[in-house]
C-alpha cells in the first residue's frame, strides 16, 4: 500500500516484488503559495484602490453639493446688497474698455502686418511671377501698408490730444479683473471652510474622511463665480494617496463639479421689474431690444442667422446648392455653390454708435477691410469636404442700423474706400445692409456716470 508515506523516496511492490521509485512533494505548495499569493495581494488591493477612489469621489461630490447649494441661498444677500448690480456694471464698462483696446491692438498689428508682407515680398519673391505682376503687388502692399499706416498714426494723435481717456480705459479693465479676483477669492475661501465642515459631518467615530480615504490638497482655483452674472460654477481638484503597498504609484488627481443659479433677481424676462418688461413687437429693433437684455453677443449672431436665412432663399432662387457654416467654421457664414462656381460670404455687424467708431471713424474702413482680407485669405484647399469649383467668389455683407448715419455722418464714405480697396484686392462684393430698426444708445445714468468718473 502506498499510505503512509513520510520520508522515503521508494514503495515496495508485493506482486512484483519490486521497489518503485516516487516523486517527492515536499514544498511544493510552498512555492505555489508564494507565485500565488502576491497576485492575489495585488488584486485585493488593487480592488481596495478601486473603491477609494469611488468612495472619495462620491462624498466629495455630496459635501461640494451641500457648499453650492448654501452659497446660492447666501447669494440673495450679495444681491440685496446692491454689490451685484455694482459687479455688473463694472463688468459692462470693463468689456467696453477691453473692446476698446483690443481695437487699438489690432490697428498696430495690421500695420505690423503690412509692413512685413512688404518686406518679405521684397526680399523674398516668387520667381514664378513676372516684374509687372510684382511690381503691382509691391505697389498694392505698399498702398496698403500707407492706409494702415495712418490708421496709427490717427491713434497716437487720439491718445496724444486726451491720454486721460487711455488712462480710464486701462484702469477700467484692471478694475474689472481686480473685482472679479477678489470676489472669486472670498467666495473659493468661504467654500473650503464650509467643505472641510461638511466632511466633518461625514465622519463616522470621529474619523477624519480626508486621511482615511487619502484626500489631500484641495483646490477651488477653477471655480467659476458669476462668470455669466447669474450662475456659480464650482470646480474642485484633488489627489488621492495610494494604498501603502502601491507606494511607487503616482497620485491619482480627481476632479468634482457642480452648477447652481445663485439666488439673486432671476433670470431670463421673468426676472424683469415689471416696469422693463415690454411685450416685443415685430416692429422692435433688435439693436435695442438685446441691448436692454445685456445680450451684446447674441446680437450680432441673431443678425448674422437671419441674413443666412436670406442667403438660402437667393440660393433656391439661384437655382444653387446651399450649406451654412457652424460657429466654429472660420471666416465663411455661408456657402452657394454648384459644379462650375462656389460663392463664400462673410456677414458682420458693425454699430457705429459704439465709442470706438466715434472717437475714430476710420476704425470702420478699418473693420471692413479686416473682413475683406480674412476672406481673401481663406483657402478652400485647407477645409476638406469642400467644394472646388473653378470660379470663386468672395462677397462681404455688412449690417448696420438703419439710422447708422446718425453716428457717422460720412460713414458712406469710409464704406465706399473700404469697397474699393477690397474689390482691388480680389472681392467680389461688399453688401451693405442698413436694417433690423434703429439704435438708440442708452443714457447713462448719475450712478454710471459717478462710476466712471471714479
Amino acid at each position: 500500500m502506498l499510505n503512509g508515506l513520510r520520508d522515503t523516496d521508494q514503495v515496495y511492490d508485493r506482486s512484483n516484488k519490486t521497489h518503485i521509485p516516487v516523486i517527492n512533494r515536499r514544498g511544493s505548495a510552498t512555492v505555489e503559495a508564494a507565485v500565488v499569493l502576491p497576485i492575489f495581494m495585488i488584486a485585493l488591493f488593487s480592488l481596495a484602490y478601486v473603491l477609494r477612489i469611488f468612495m472619495a469621489y462620491n462624498v466629495m461630490q455630496s459635501s461640494l453639493q451641500s457648499v453650492a447649494r448654501n452659497l446660492s441661498n447666501a447669494s440673495y444677500y450679495y444681491h440685496v446688497s446692491g454689490l451685484k448690480e455694482y459687479s455688473e456694471r463694472l463688468d459692462e464698462l470693463g468689456e467696453s474698455a477691453s473692446e476698446e483696446l483690443n481695437s487699438q491692438a489690432d490697428t498696430i498689428v495690421g500695420a505690423v502686418d503690412s509692413f512685413s508682407s512688404l518686406i518679405s515680398n521684397i526680399n523674398d519673391p516668387d520667381p514664378s511671377v513676372d516684374m509687372e505682376s510684382r511690381i503691382k503687388s509691391i505697389g498694392s502692399l505698399g498702398k496698403e501698408l500707407a492706409g494702415d499706416t495712418r490708421n496709427v498714426i490717427e491713434l497716437v494723435k487720439g491718445i496724444i490730444k486726451d491720454p486721460k481717456q487711455e488712462l480710464k480705459l486701462l484702469l477700467t479693465v484692471f478694475a474689472q479683473k481686480a473685482s472679479y479676483a477678489v470676489r472669486k477669492e472670498m467666495v473659493c475661501l468661504i467654500s473650503e471652510l464650509m467643505l472641510e465642515e461638511e466632511l466633518k459631518k461625514r465622519a463616522a467615530t470621529g474619523l477624519d474622511v480626508k486621511s482615511v480615504l487619502g484626500i489631500e490638497d484641495i483646490s477651488f482655483g477653477q471655480t467659476q463665480i458669476f462668470g455669466d452674472n447669474e450662475s456659480l460654477e464650482f470646480i474642485i481638484t484633488y489627489n488621492i494617496n495610494p494604498p501603502v503597498p502601491f507606494g511607487l504609484v503616482p497620485k491619482l488627481t480627481l476632479s468634482n463639479r457642480v452648477k447652481v443659479i445663485g439666488w439673486t433677481s432671476g433670470r431670463g424676462p421673468s426676472a424683469r421689474n415689471e416696469e422693463e418688461e415690454k411685450e416685443e413687437k415685430p416692429g422692435d429693433s433688435i439693436w435695442i431690444q438685446m441691448d436692454n437684455d445685456k445680450r451684446y453677443w447674441d446680437r450680432g449672431l441673431a443678425i448674422e442667422d437671419t441674413e443666412v436665412e436670406r442667403l438660402e432663399d437667393e440660393a433656391r432662387r439661384m437655382n444653387m446648392n446651399f450649406k451654412a457654416t457652424s460657429k466654429t467654421y472660420p471666416v465663411v457664414d455661408a456657402f452657394i455653390y454648384d459644379e462650375e462656381t462656389v460663392k463664400m460670404y462673410d456677414v458682420f455687424t458693425l454699430n457705429p454708435f459704439m465709442k470706438t467708431y466715434q472717437s475714430q471713424p476710420s476704425r470702420i474702413k478699418s473693420e471692413i477691410e479686416k473682413h475683406g482680407k480674412r476672406l481673401m485669405e481663406f483657402d478652400l484647399q485647407d477645409r476638406p469636404g469642400v467644394w472646388k469649383a473653378p470660379n470663386k467668389e468672395r462677397i462681404v455683407i455688412l449690417i448696420l442700423p438703419e439710422n447708422a448715419r446718425e453716428a457717422v455722418p460720412n460713414i458712406e464714405d469710409y464704406i465706399n474706400s473700404a469697397t474699393a480697396e477690397l474689390k482691388r484686392i480680389g472681392i467680389t462684393e461688399v453688401r451693405v445692409r442698413y436694417d433690423y430698426g434703429v439704435y438708440v444708445k442708452p443714457e447713462e445714468d448719475g450712478e454710471r456716470a459717478e462710476m466712471e468718473a471714479a
